[in-house]
């Protein structure tokens, strides 16, 4: 699990803050009611303890709106904080880019299912801290109001349960891993329903339906598999957790026969302590999810920050492109290394591309990119790159593509890579395009791809 990602955060100090005092207060309200009671038990007045005790019942309320705000600012940070470093790692890495498994893998990534499980992530550590420093002040509680022996008998049963939760763990682990990927596979196949679906074309939607079928099929049964796994594992521990403690207080209440006083504070505590037993399962809850929560957490940033896509050189076949306008660039060997190392003296210049269909052009200008790093820039004959200024919504695609290009033109001194720039554009947009890009070529160089002829 990412833990510096996670907790080297200012809100999450104010979050795990605010939930000391709380249940800083809940503890002085434990002692409190024990105050009172010893007083009613001794014929004395206990009208101030129960008054302070009141009081501190109310007051843990506002600790604990104040940590769940700063659990909201906690996860909307994290959310913020993915994405800018998904945008850092992967910022240039251009043989991803026509991978269109890796494409919607990681868009689904950081569009819904990062968002998930980091939300998940953090109401989990919210919860654990919150039971913990439950647990703690209850324990603490237990040991000088009521008896040590009742609060050790308590830890002795969340030691035992502890050692058997190892036993589930490996297995959640393996069935929440599987149910992350089956989610990958749903989420790659909703990013088909556009096409298959809306289009009308019958057989197109029919494989869609299939597909979509198989995947959320596997997905739920995954889940439900992982559901019962958890679930059971928790309710055995909680079982565990609960009998040393009932076992101590029951001999010391019926058998030992204790105190009048230890009676009444007892009787007082008993709903802390069935609190504490209810608690357990929760606890036990927190520690069989945060075994999947770890292996769901792990896997969304392996898979985002996988380095794959392959080497782009191997797509590209180079003795079947012809560099039209470069061909004493490219020279006679027919070399990409030292045809880049060429390009990489020219301050302006006009080539273009071209060859068969899967000679690897488009990849060629790819490894282009990644080759010359930021002295390039890529317009990719399709894509959603942003414009820098404000364009009419009802702008066409051809409009579109003609202001990205003039946008990109505006660098002076970078290279400028264009993968078939005029496939949307009419014969006057064309010919306009064709006049800027022939001007910018007297100060920079331009290597294309053209659709047309």
């Amino acid at each position: 699990m990412p833990y510096r990602f996670l907790f080297k955060n200012k809100y999450f100090v104010w979050m795990l803050l605010g939930l000391v005092i709380q249940q800083a207060s809940v503890g002085l309200s434990n002692y409190y009611l024990a105050q009172a009671a010893t007083a009613l038990t001794a014929g004395q007045n206990a009208r101030m303890a129960l008054a302070i005790f009141f009081a501190l019942l109310l007051f843990p309320y506002v600790p604990g709106v104040l940590s769940l705000i700063e659990l909201k600012k906690w996860y909307l940070s994290l959310r913020k904080n993915l994405v800018s470093d998904a945008a850092a790692k992967l910022f240039a890495k251009a043989s991803l880019w026509s991978d269109q498994k890796a494409r919607h893998e990681r868009t689904a990534l950081l569009v819904s299912e990062s968002q998930i499980v980091l939300n998940d992530a953090c109401h989990f550590c919210y919860e654990t801290c919150s039971t913990v420093l439950n647990y703690s002040v209850n324990l603490v509680a237990m040991y000088y109001i009521l008896h040590p022996s009742v609060a050790m008998a308590f830890l002795l049963g969340m030691g035992l349960a502890g050692l058997v939760s190892k036993i589930g763990q490996n297995e959640i682990a393996r069935l929440a891993v599987q149910m992350e990927h089956q989610k990958s596979q749903v989420s790659s196949s909703l990013y088909g329903f556009w096409d298959n679906v809306v289009l009308g074309n019958t057989p197109h939607r029919d494989l869609w339906n299939r597909s979509f079928d198989v995947s959320i099929s596997g997905l739920n049964q995954s889940t439900m598999r992982h559901e019962r796994s958890s679930k059971g594992m928790s309710l055995l521990l909680m079982s565990i957790s609960a009998l040393p403690m009932l076992s101590v207080l029951a001999y010391r209440l019926f058998i030992a026969e204790a105190s009048q006083t230890e009676m009444m504070v007892a009787a007082a505590m008993l709903p802390r302590m069935l609190q504490m037993i209810n608690s357990s399962h929760v606890m036990f809850s927190l520690v069989t999810e945060f075994t999947s929560l770890e292996s769901r957490l792990g896997a969304i940033f392996a898979r985002l920050f996988a380095a794959e896509g392959g080497e782009l050189g191997t797509r590209i076949t180079f003795d079947k492109i012809d560099v039209e306008g470069g061909e004493d660039i490219a020279g006679g060997q027919k070399n990409i290394g030292e045809f880049l190392r060429g390009l990489a003296q020219q301050k302006s210049g006009y080539l273009t591309l071209r060859g068969a269909n899967g000679s690897g052009k488009s990849s060629l200008l790819l490894l282009m990119k990644e080759y010359f790093a930021d002295r390039a820039v890529l317009l990719p004959s399709q894509s959603s790159l942003l414009l820098a200024g404000d364009y009419p919504a009802e702008f066409s695609s051809g409009e579109l593509q003609l202001a990205r290009l003039q946008d990109l033109l505006k660098h002076r001194g970078n290279i400028c890579l264009l993968d078939e720039w005029d496939a949307n554009l009419d014969p006057i947009n064309r010919r306009r395009c064709e006049e800027i890009v022939a001007q910018a070529s007297k100060d920079q160089l331009i290597i294309d791809i053209r659709h047309s002829k």
